[in-house]
């Protein structure tokens, strides 16, 4: 067991990787104002940004800025863009933001929207909107619809933010922010993790039991047997059957958003040991419908090893949270899922 003044591990790994939720803003600005929000969220959440630059600038004074960037928002044109180097795999959600036009969000985004809708598949988006006057509740409708989807997770209106910056703007970015970098994790109180450790030490491991095989007959039944469903299309399924977005799923499984798409998009995927019980936990998932999920990809839970007691233990008590699980496997001397 380990020391109650000892840091707890609690983050998981898929493969190689550190599944943690990177996010992109991808913005359009004309007079500074979004790229204030942006350079905002950058320094208080990490996130990356990108800014999409016209080749033909547009008029950014008088008359002429609200003509042209008003007819161009109406008309639905798609501007080219200066080029482009972005990696989009790497990145789990993006986070939009546009001056408002004509109610329109600014014509770069489409241009940017038609380039990589492909690569948008199973993101989360979220978007900021800065404007002078109204406009933006639509704008961000029209936005949604564009990118295929219903709606924002969250949605942000800023009243000229660099023009009017005030501590009201400030604190506004802030709450911005903070729902941006979401919830902290949630572990169990010392109390409660005590008490489950000792459950899991009191139960006797299963002692593994040699048989005399009939190998004959074990033959004859293999070729009598139906092939058992793959774990690609189990995997699919049960999203389906508990009526989760391919998005709340891999965010509770703490997957990322590229494995997630390796799995989806290959039927023969045989994932590794630590990938399968993330899902396990991500659906939350009873131990009859693990163990079913987790033999399509030839792996179990044995009652002999401890470790995978630990993660029997929690799932026959739901505790999904993988951070609560990870804490638990820390404190048995076991080592973290994927770490």
């Amino acid at each position: 067991m380990k020391e109650s003044g000892e840091k707890r591990i609690i983050r998981i790994h898929v493969g190689q990787e550190r599944i943690n939720m990177k996010d992109l803003v991808v913005y359009f600005s004309l007079e500074g104002n979004t790229q204030y929000v942006a350079e905002r969220i950058k320094e208080q959440t990490g996130a990356d940004l990108l800014r999409l630059v016209p080749k033909k600038a547009y008029h950014d004074k008088g008359f002429a800025k609200f003509f042209w960037g008003g007819k161009s928002a109406v008309m639905a044109e798609k501007p080219a863009l200066e080029e482009i180097s972005i990696d989009l795999d790497v990145y789990d959600r993006i986070i939009f933001g546009f001056p408002v036009w004509a109610s329109n969000y600014a014509p770069p985004l489409r241009t940017f929207i038609e380039i990589y809708k492909d690569r948008l598949k199973d993101m989360e988006f979220a978007a900021y909107a800065c404007q002078s006057g109204s406009g933006a509740e639509k704008a961000f409708i029209k936005l949604a619809n564009t990118i295929g989807i219903d709606h924002f997770d969250h949605s942000e209106i800023f009243i000229d933010p660099k023009a009017k910056t005030n501590d009201d703007t400030e604190k506004q970015i802030e709450r911005f922010c903070e729902w941006l970098k979401g919830e902290p994790q949630e572990l169990l109180p010392e109390e409660r993790l005590q008490e489950i450790v000792e459950e899991i030490q009191e139960g006797e491991p299963s002692s593994d039991i040699r048989y005399s095989l009939n190998v004959d007959g074990i033959l004859l039944d293999l070729e009598q047997e139906k092939p058992s469903p793959s774990f690609h299309d189990t995997l699919l399924k049960l999203i389906n059957e508990k009526k989760m977005t391919n998005v709340e799923f891999y965010k509770k499984a703490w997957i990322d958003r590229k494995l997630f798409s390796a799995i989806k998009n290959n039927a023969n995927y045989k994932p590794k040991k630590e990938t399968a019980i993330a899902c396990c936990l991500g659906l939350q998932l009873s131990l009859s419908e693990a163990d079913s999920l987790l033999e399509t990809a030839g792996y179990s839970l044995s009652r002999s090893q401890n470790r995978d007691r630990v993660i029997r233990y929690c799932i026959s008590h739901k505790i999904f949270k993988i951070e609560q699980v990870n804490q638990i496997l820390y404190e048995v001397g076991e080592e973290c899922l994927g770490c």
